[in-house]
């Protein structure tokens, strides 16, 4: 809950902007792994990680539409 408040999300709107920007700071570190010479496991272990934060990502949305703005 303090890392909330260092966002300052205070709306829905707050909260939607803050699951865009990582859906996309997301998407970005994908395809820096993607296009980098790190070992298969690394990268198979990153690319997992990812996911998990897409799904988190996701349930975060879903969770932020229902709020009203």
């Amino acid at each position: 809950m303090s890392q909330v408040e260092v966002l300052k999300i205070k709306t829905a709107d707050d909260a939607r902007q803050a699951i865009f920007l990582l859906e996309l700071a997301n998407t970005r570190i994908r395809l820096i792994v993607g296009q980098t010479n790190l070992d298969e496991e690394v990268r198979k272990a990153l690319l997992a990680h990812s996911a998990m934060i897409d799904m988190r990502l996701g349930a975060a949305r879903r969770d932020a539409s229902i709020l009203k703005s």
